[in-house]
């Protein structure tokens, strides 16, 4: 399951969804979802904007929506230091059952440790026989420091098949 197939079958449900593209920096969800150039990041650099100008929704699905990465800015740490992001999220989390956001990888940059206070919870994805294992002391130590709220973690991309244990 990639979460964007997770993110469907919660919109499926009759909840409203909203997946946000926070990669501001390599954004990835225009990989898995057509979603026009301007997102997030337009929104954050201009003083007064309304957010709702950058919502779409997900091509069939009337409660999955969708907010872009937008343009890869110059100055990244500084849009996500910005109060107006807090501002944001507090008015997204009125309007919608779920907000799911896709962050950049928390051991390259600072930039998901900078919105962790929007976040209800995290979910750590690791891949596996991709990442080191000496990696994971990284995620240890933010659970243990509770810089990522209510933190869980995910190992994904497993072959059970090339595997001599129990699983499902």
């Amino acid at each position: 399951y990639t979460p964007e197939r997770i993110n469907i079958e919660m919109a499926l449900s009759g909840k409203k969804i909203l997946i946000v593209g926070l990669d501001i920096r390599n954004p990835k969800l225009d990989n898995y979802i057509d979603l026009p150039s301007k997102g997030l990041t337009n929104f954050l650099s201009k003083p007064s904007d309304d957010i709702n100008n950058y919502i779409v929704n997900v091509k069939g699905f009337e409660n999955f929506y969708a907010l872009p990465s937008g343009a890869i800015p110059p100055n990244p740490v500084e849009l996500l230091m910005n109060d107006k992001i807090t501002l944001m999220f507090n008015e997204l989390k009125e309007k919608f059952d779920y907000i799911i956001v896709d962050t950049a990888p928390v051991t390259v940059v600072t930039d998901t440790l900078l919105v962790a206070k929007n976040a209800d919870s995290f979910v750590y994805v690791v891949r596996a026989n991709y990442l080191d294992k000496r990696m994971l002391k990284i995620a240890e130590s933010l659970y243990r420091e509770k810089k990522l709220p209510n933190m869980s973690l995910i190992l994904n991309d497993t072959d059970i098949q090339k595997s001599s244990a129990y699983g499902y």
